[in-house]
């Protein structure tokens, strides 16, 4: 099970690298990239790009109009090339986040292709064959799996790089609403983020598992209930922006906690009255 709680975030803080497009200045020359690594001198790369990405050692990645995907170290120097971007399809997303998996996503197709550090191909997956048919984002996992959204029944899944289901949420649109649009994934220091236009909602995933299963059923069902609670601030957390996601989390468990006492003071207070009432 995966605790899932909304927190209206600016995720661009917390993301690796966002896929940028580049376009041409307007003129009639070849568009360039200019890399300015470090404050030294610019680095010029000639060529017709579609997608940008950087990587967590500062290597860039290009695709090109041909659709050959090129690697770059930061001084802008030609690594490696991956010649075969066109064979799955139109690529939608390009997540670079680990550099020793590299990860090409084809929505038409749902398929999800995994590269190695020097672009080599280690696998190639086809989410249909494992029962997930609407898919618009997906992110590398901090283990070494896979995060994809399943907009078929609204659900956060961890697979293997062999399709493996791994971990799932609940359905999403469960939460007060909430029918998220999920854009971009983004796995992060124990908390998964996920994008969409209108808000930014996190997942706590891994810790708190491991806590729960240690736990008795009768805790565990406590716990659970503790979690839900804190889904009913949705919209008061977007407020909180310059909070860290959790303590966000802990001050909405601990509002829903103080009114239930207000309630049992209230119903404590309507009893004693009523004592006090003479009979007729």
């Amino acid at each position: 099970m995966l605790y899932s709680v909304f927190s209206l975030l600016l995720l661009q803080q917390y993301s690796c690298a966002q896929s940028q497009p580049i376009t041409d200045s307007g003129n009639n020359s070849t568009p360039e990239i200019i890399l300015n690594i470090n404050q030294a001198p610019e680095k010029f790369i000639a060529g017709n790009y579609s997608l940008l990405e950087v990587d967590n050692l500062n290597c860039i990645y290009l695709l090109g109009e041909s659709g050959q995907l090129k690697k770059f170290n930061p001084n802008g120097d030609s690594l490696s090339v991956f010649n075969d971007v066109k064979k799955y399809g139109s690529l939608n997303l390009m997540d670079v986040s680990n550099p020793l998996k590299v990860l090409l996503f084809y929505k038409s197709y749902a398929t999800i292709v995994s590269l190695d550090k020097m672009l080599t191909l280690r696998n190639s997956m086809n989410l249909r064959k494992q029962s997930i048919f609407s898919v618009n984002a997906i992110a590398n996992a901090y283990d070494n799996n896979i995060w994809v959204f399943d907009e078929q029944d609204f659900t956060l899944k961890k697979i293997s790089e062999q399709g493996k289901l791994l971990q799932q949420t609940n359905d999403m649109r469960m939460f007060p609403g909430a029918t998220p649009q999920v854009s971009s994934i983004t796995d992060h220091n124990n908390f998964v983020y996920l994008y969409d236009k209108a808000l930014g909602f996190f997942v706590e995933h891994d810790h708190f598992n491991r806590f729960r299963r240690a736990l008795r059923r009768s805790d565990q069902l406590a716990l659970d209930d503790l979690f839900a609670s804190a889904r009913q601030h949705l919209a008061a957390a977007a407020y909180a922006s310059h909070a860290l996601p959790f303590e966000t989390f802990l001050l909405a468990m601990l509002l829903e906690e103080h009114k239930e006492l207000l309630r049992l003071r209230d119903e404590l207070d309507a009893l004693q009255m009523n004592r006090q009432l003479p009979d007729g």
